[in-house]
């Protein structure tokens, strides 16, 4: 489908400390997307990637459709179970002083501002696609002729589409004017590639937009804390957790920025049911649970 690079040949055998595993991928002549200002060609070329890649059925995506209740944020709407992993700590802090000194709309403690992004994001659930989850711009590959392709899958799963949507959007170099004046164009490019597709499941421009509209919050509140968190190794993110809680202060504000409306999640048959029980997202924030995600920096 012209998403990834095709697999030719997977050897798979034994199993723990002594699995065995080798891939056999197609070569792609090419680079990474620099982390720098993107073209308005390439970032719409990666709409029509996301739209590709969220099209794959879940029969060919092989993968548990467990998406809903893990504490990932690539997998999850249980957003508490998440923020409160041992790894934030710091980034709770951090959000918890910046909160206490500069407010956002108002709200003043970590424990009000999660409160809202959650209950802004179930207000409009995104529903269960093949998502890549970690789409920036050094997991987007432009080959020599001009095409694209989605490397490094280790974090993809059966998950909300906004994720990529925003995950991309949001780390772009480019300028908050430059993004404005594309962003309908980006959405718009994204849902007629999707809708282009033989499967049952479509979508239009507004219900992909509101769905942009109430994840903002949690996705600007999850990549703060991670931008703080990675911003030790990488001086490029440095600044970056404030200007984001700064910013989305400005948006909730502005009477004229677009308003989250409550919509209910679309259902069909192509996209994915949880496996598993629920999690409520009525914790506390603070009370870290025992789950320790591991991250290479």
């Amino acid at each position: 489908m012209g998403v990834g690079a095709e697999i030719y040949k997977t050897y798979f055998e034994g199993s723990g400390a002594d699995v065995k595993l080798a891939i056999v991928v197609e070569f792609l002549s090419g680079a990474d997307l620099a982390w720098k200002p993107l073209t308005k060609d390439d970032i719409l070329a990666v709409a029509k990637l996301f739209g590709r890649n969220h099209r794959i059925p879940h029969s060919e995506a092989k993968m548990k459709h467990d998406f809903c209740y893990e504490s990932w944020p690539w997998n999850t709407r249980a957003f508490g179970d998440h923020l409160n992993d041992p790894m934030w700590s710091r980034s709770r802090a951090f959000i918890e002083d910046y909160l206490r000194k500069n407010g956002i709309a108002g709200m003043t403690t970590l424990q009000e501002f999660y409160e809202y992004t959650v209950s802004r994001a179930e207000m409009a659930p995104s529903p269960a696609v093949f998502s890549h989850g970690d789409a920036w711009q050094a997991n987007i590959y432009k080959l020599n002729d001009g095409s694209f392709r989605l490397n490094d899958y280790d974090n993809a799963n059966i998950g909300p589409r906004i994720w990529d949507l925003q995950y991309f959007w949001i780390k772009l170099e480019n300028s908050a004017e430059e993004k404005i004046s594309i962003f309908e164009e980006y959405i718009t490019t994204y849902v007629n590639e999707f809708n282009s597709g033989s499967q049952s499941a479509k979508t239009n421009v507004a219900e992909i937009m509101n769905e942009f509209v109430c994840h903002l919050p949690w996705h600007i509140l999850q990549t703060a804390s991670m931008f703080h968190l990675f911003s030790e190794k990488l001086e490029n993110i440095k600044g970056w957790d404030a200007l984001l809680l700064s910013a989305i202060d400005d948006i909730i504000k502005d009477p004229n920025s677009a308003k989250c409306v409550k919509a209910a999640e679309p259902k069909n048959e192509f996209f994915g049911k949880c496996d598993g029980e629920p999690k409520s997202n009525n914790v506390k924030i603070g009370e870290e649970n025992s789950r320790r995600i591991v991250m290479e920096l």
